[in-house]
């Protein structure tokens, strides 16, 4: 950890989108300098073509010995490749469910192996993805939680109501339909879902039940304000070994989970959350048990955040441990 914060250019941690929170916490427990580069949204796949100029702008200038790389999209960890062999570097990935299974990158999983080969190193969030990526050829840590310190932030909620938050960033393992009628279903309760809803289908949201807010893009501390006045926050996902990076973020603010019953999310969300089915019956159902016995799982929360913690300084002192021989060009 000094010796990367004397040579804070030495390593570089780079992102294709606007902010993540698991980037961010996990360059800064690292001590390496973080950017995300996130031009061209509106022009489709060509948005990459801007975000690799930036980049190579970025690394050119840097010249790190040493480049991270939140993967997907396939074509950042690429970039980092040919930079490695024009100034005699070294990359890494940060690989998240998506590089595996998400449908857009299906057609690319040749590409994806080729660099995962490449690769010093690959981060992955649980045993089932380490086990593919040794079978690509690559070599694997993983780390599944990154605690962070959230900001107090402010969003104001009404006063004497039970409050949950849906994290939503309107992909397709999302299941936005059934809380929206889970939120039907429980007119007594209110709910916020967070991200852009332009992303989502007009006639969703025109239909919404009165309890149910779309928030629209909120700012970090907006973000953070309502996590921690919120009773409780839901993280979900209809996709097998997708980590729920939201669920990290419930855990920070201290508010117990609904999420989604998938063997990895129940082995790292084993307190303080209930699992569910992702049906709005099943949804409903788990909201409901929660806000009748709220003091045993925000009890459990608390607990859980103290035991995440430990088990992140074992990851990280695995993975630092590797940080002087990845430098190595």
């Amino acid at each position: 950890m000094a010796r990367l914060a004397t040579q804070p250019h030495r390593v570089l941690f780079l992102s294709w989108v606007s902010h993540s929170t698991r980037s961010a916490s996990l360059a800064q427990a690292l001590g390496v300098e973080c950017h995300f580069v996130a031009g061209g949204r509106r022009l489709g796949w060509l948005k990459y073509a801007p975000r690799a100029w930036q980049s190579w702008r970025l690394l050119a200038a840097r010249r790190p010995a040493l480049v991270f790389c939140m993967n997907p999209p396939y074509f950042l960890p690429l970039l980092a490749w040919v930079y490695s062999r024009c100034f005699r570097a070294r990359f890494a990935l940060d690989s998240h469910t998506a590089a595996f299974d998400q449908r857009r990158w299906i057609w690319m999983r040749p590409l994806h192996a080729w660099l995962v080969r490449r690769a010093a190193l690959t981060i992955v969030t649980n045993d089932a993805l380490g086990r593919r990526v040794e079978a690509m050829g690559g070599r694997t840590v993983i780390v599944s939680d990154i605690p962070y310190a959230m900001p107090e932030g402010r969003y104001p909620l009404p006063a004497d109501v039970f409050a949950v938050v849906f994290i939503c960033t309107y992909a397709a393992d999302e299941p936005l339909a059934e809380v929206c009628q889970a939120a039907r279903e429980l007119p007594d309760v209110r709910f916020y879902v967070t991200g852009n809803s332009a992303k989502a289908a007009p006639a969703l949201v025109a239909a919404r039940p009165a309890n149910l807010e779309f928030t629209g893009f909120l700012s970090q501390a907006e973000y953070a304000g309502l996590l921690r006045s919120a009773s409780a926050v839901m993280a979900l996902t209809t996709r097998d070994f997708t980590m729920q990076r939201g669920g990290s973020e419930a855990v920070s603010a201290g508010k117990p989970l609904i999420t989604s019953d998938w063997p990895v999310l129940r082995r790292i969300f084993h307190k303080g959350a209930l699992h569910v089915d992702n049906r709005a019956a099943a949804i409903a159902g788990a909201v409901a048990a929660l806000r009748a016995d709220y003091a045993r799982y925000q009890r459990e929360i608390v607990e859980l955040a103290a035991e995440r913690q430990t088990g992140w300084l074992q990851a990280r002192a695995a993975l630092t441990a590797h940080l002087p021989e990845l430098q190595k060009g």
